[in-house]
């Protein structure tokens, strides 16, 4: 709500990653709100108006990566003082914030070459374990889980790369759990370890009965990581459709010696 933000007679200009009663979401460690915003900080002379129409809708578009079962009915609305909404971001004209370039791609540790994969049903099933490169744990000692239990999952990567988390639950949809938005959102280098939900204090639940699977992927490419997140847009498959989920020509081919994968199972009793 307009209130939420104070008026430009304070002299001090307000921006917030969240309305008033709003969470402010992370995603691969960061809070998807900087994210956005640091992209469009550059000192131009752009007004707070149009910058803050981008964040807002790259914010929705991360938000609607998040499961709904996560996110339920949650919103993140970012905010600016409105007396300075049509004022110059930085008081305009150089200075500004300078953004490093990102960092290379990561390919050390990848084998490269092998069969190529072709569709998400080939990267849903490709099997390619390597725990002292990427390991997935859960908070829950039993792969046996009741309706209603609760559980979070942990992820480390002892392998630079770009990491892509996919759950399928007992109807068989299958979802993508992390990264909330693009690929580089998923970038994690060596000894990192990602928590799922990011939410501080989160947790999943378990409610639906049947087979709940858990798969993690640590892809040596950027770009590999982006194209199996494409197919899924903001929205998830069911598991029946994954092999017609197919990559476009051009890019270059998604090979099974790019990729580590890692697994878990549960079954969720009534």
């Amino acid at each position: 709500a307009p209130s939420a933000a104070p008026r430009r007679e304070s002299g001090i200009c307000y921006v917030t990653a969240a309305d008033r009663d709003e969470y402010s979401w992370e995603s691969g460690g960061h809070g998807i709100f900087t994210q956005a915003i640091e992209r469009r900080l550059t000192g131009d002379g752009t007004p707070w108006s149009p910058i803050l129409d981008g964040v807002r809708t790259e914010v929705r578009d991360a938000l609607l990566r998040i499961p709904e079962w996560i996110r339920k009915d949650n919103t993140q609305t970012p905010q600016v003082s409105s007396g300075f909404l049509q004022a110059a971001h930085l008081g305009g004209g150089g200075g500004g914030v300078v953004i490093p370039p990102p960092p290379p791609p990561f390919d050390e540790g990848f084998v490269g070459g092998g069969a190529t994969l072709s569709s998400l049903g080939d990267v849903y099933q490709l099997d390619s374990p390597a725990p002292d490169r990427l390991m997935l744990s859960s908070s829950s000692p039993s792969s046996l889980l009741d309706l209603g239990d609760r559980i979070r999952f942990t992820v480390r990567a002892q392998q630079s790369g770009y990491m892509v988390v996919l759950n399928q639950t007992p109807n068989g949809e299958v979802s993508v759990l992390f990264p909330a938005g693009r690929a580089e959102e998923g970038q994690v280098r060596r000894n990192r370890t990602v928590t799922i939900p990011q939410t501080p204090g989160g947790w999943l639940v378990a409610n639906e009965a049947g087979s709940d699977n858990v798969k993690a992927l640590l892809f040596a490419r950027r770009e590999d990581a982006q194209r199996v997140l494409d197919l899924f847009g903001a929205r998830s498959l069911h598991s029946s459709r994954l092999g017609q989920a197919r990559f476009q020509p051009g890019g270059g081919a998604i090979t099974t010696g790019n990729v580590f994968t890692a697994e878990l199972r549960f079954t969720v009793e009534r």
